[in-house]
């Protein structure tokens, strides 16, 4: 069904932002032709494989190319600046049986095809994938436009629901587009733990709750009630299971904190010792909470580090894997933290971690601890140096 959507989706207009900022003169396009698509797996490979160190085994690494086959049926968008490739997504448009089942079953999609079907009209579903810019451009329009053009592209073709996976550390930028979460996490090679999404694409009410770019220009369609009323029926648990950072104000998150923990977080969280329940809020604030079922693997060996995880409920073991020696277990409890001595040294994990129960983790991305630093530089130096500080004693 898909794969003629290439020719009848037309190339789409490039985009005009201001003239005054370089960074702005970026154009969304549609990779056509082999030339365009070998430049955006050249994009993928420079950024999953040598940026972010990702071990992915499929990938041409001779050709420093990364692609699979569900590129054969994509619609491969791409951000332009002058002739470069800065950013790319892959987008696909069909029914469920269009997509391997090691994706459609971890997201359900039978349940929302079944929707579908019962609204009466065609309406197919649409998963994104292989989204990320390049490191020079991740404070330009680039991402905002690549997200707003696909949104289009699935609008034009009647779907109701969009799918996407991310992994925890980006879970509030899922939710900042109207993402929400649904279901439990799953385990994609190479990749690691995935948290399942889904976007109501025309519940323009939580777009527009949530800021989402999606919300400028889902006026354009008719918008509808009636998927939200059946969302919020089917996955009831969705709206009170997972804390949407995006609608979740920072005294509400704090307040929430404390209630997990059954003590003032300041006090509880090693990393937070020393700093003000002002400045300790201000530091949470900029993670968000990912829910973790019992059983689930929320760190794998080989992991990048590129997160802090706090335990905020349940209970997490650790089964540190060191070549020549005895495999050691620990327990972490609410209170406790995992990951600042990889964090700080930017190494691979070299141990598993297993949620025993079920469990919330507070989530500190390593893109939010900079973005704290630029809005509140005392308050990070505090907490950076705790983290450091604990690091080094992991270390000594």
């Amino acid at each position: 069904m898909t794969c003629g959507m290439n020719q009848s989706l037309a190339r789409t207009e490039p985009s005009h932002p201001r003239r005054s900022n370089p960074l702005d003169q970026i154009h969304i396009e549609l990779a056509t032709t082999a030339k365009e698509k070998e430049k955006v797996y050249r994009l993928r490979y420079r950024i999953y494989v040598e940026e972010m160190g990702r071990r992915i085994s499929r990938a041409d690494h001779r050709r420093r190319l990364l692609y699979d086959d569900m590129d054969d049926w994509g619609l491969l968008f791409y951000a332009r600046a002058g002739r470069e490739i800065v950013g790319t997504v892959r987008l696909h448009i069909g029914r469920k049986d269009d997509s391997p089942p090691e994706l459609t079953a971890p997201m359900a999609m039978d349940k929302f095809q079944d929707f579908c079907a019962s609204a009466g009209a065609s309406h197919p579903l649409s998963f994104a994938s292989k989204g990320m810019i390049a490191s020079h451009y991740r404070k330009s329009r680039a991402h905002h436009l690549l997200c707003t053009h696909y949104y289009q592209a699935c609008r034009s073709h009647d779907v109701l629901f969009h799918f996407s996976g991310g992994a925890p550390s980006l879970v509030a930028m899922h939710e900042h587009l109207g993402a929400r979460r649904y279901k439990s996490n799953f385990f994609v090679p190479d990749y690691g733990c995935m948290v399942p999404f889904v976007t109501l694409l025309d519940d323009i009410d939580h777009l527009r709750r949530v800021r989402s770019p999606f919300g400028e220009v889902a006026g354009q369609w008719p918008n509808s009630t009636e998927s939200a009323a059946w969302f919020a029926r089917e996955f009831p648990h969705a709206g009170t299971r997972y804390i949407n950072k995006q609608l979740t104000a920072e005294a509400e998150l704090w307040r929430i904190m404390g209630e997990k923990l059954g003590q003032p977080p300041e006090k509880a969280i090693g990393i937070f010792r020393g700093l003000t329940e002002a400045e300790a809020s201000i530091c949470a604030n900029a993670g968000h909470m990912v829910y973790f079922d019992q059983a689930d693997t929320a760190v794998f060996p080989d992991d990048m580090s590129n997160e802090i995880f706090v335990i905020m409920s349940g209970v997490l073991s650790v089964r540190r894997h060191t070549p020549g020696r005895r495999t050691s277990v620990a327990i972490l409890r609410p209170g406790q933290v995992y990951g600042e001595k990889n964090f700080v040294a930017h190494t691979r994990q070299n141990a598993t971690v297993v949620a025993q129960t079920d469990a919330d983790l507070l989530v500190l991305p390593r893109h939010a601890l900079e973005r704290l630093e630029t809005q509140h530089p005392a308050v990070a130096a505090k907490l950076l140096h705790n983290i450091g500080a604990r690091a080094a004693r992991k270390y000594a």
